[in-house]
């Protein structure tokens, strides 16, 4: 069989896929809020419309955490095997996020190892300070552990796991709008 060009969704162009590259290598998010439970399609796009309705969103529905470290977030994707003598046979994909911040609390701490140990569904999003980027990691439950603590301040690392496709879980906002 000949190389051929893929066939795209009906809702995508070669555009998309050329702004996809772009946006994974421009995308500069420093603060983290999170929030219990997760958003349905619709709410992304009404609650990410423009910088006034997610300034509006972040301090009304959920809680600033803290400051993403340097290299905050690593996303991550592998197949596991199943393998037998003469062959191996893919089974699913996992996809494994974890996200690293700075300057938590005690407070916040406990919080965080609360919401891990009860299994609470949460979603975290990642915005610069001019609200233009997000990044929304979507209703997933993590872990918690700590890596470090100086003057009062923990360095937690937050990871989760997910079985199956990204598309309403893994969402960058690029170019957010001043208004609608």
């Amino acid at each position: 069989m000949a190389v051929a060009k893929p066939t795209l969704p009906d809702d995508m162009t070669t555009g998309d896929m050329a702004l996809l590259t772009t946006q994974v290598k421009t995308i500069d998010v420093d603060q983290l809020y999170i929030g219990t439970g997760s958003y349905a399609s619709a709410d992304i796009s009404t609650k990410f419309a423009d910088k006034t309705v997610l300034a509006t969103e972040l301090s009304t529905n959920l809680e600033k955490l803290g400051l993403l470290a340097e290299k905050a977030f690593k996303p991550d994707s592998k197949v596991e095997k199943v393998k037998t003598k003469h062959y191996s046979f893919e089974t699913k994909r996992t996809n494994i996020f974890e996200a690293t911040i700075n300057g938590i609390s005690q407070d916040k701490k406990t919080f965080l190892e609360g919401i891990s140990r009860d299994g609470t569904q949460v979603t975290m999003v990642a915005v610069n300070k001019a609200l233009s980027q997000a990044l929304i990691v979507n209703g997933l439950t993590w872990s918690v552990a700590w890596s470090g603590e100086d003057g009062g301040l923990w360095s937690m690392v937050l990871t989760a796991e997910h079985n199956g496709t990204t598309e309403d879980i893994f969402i960058i906002k690029h170019n957010i709008p001043d208004a609608a």
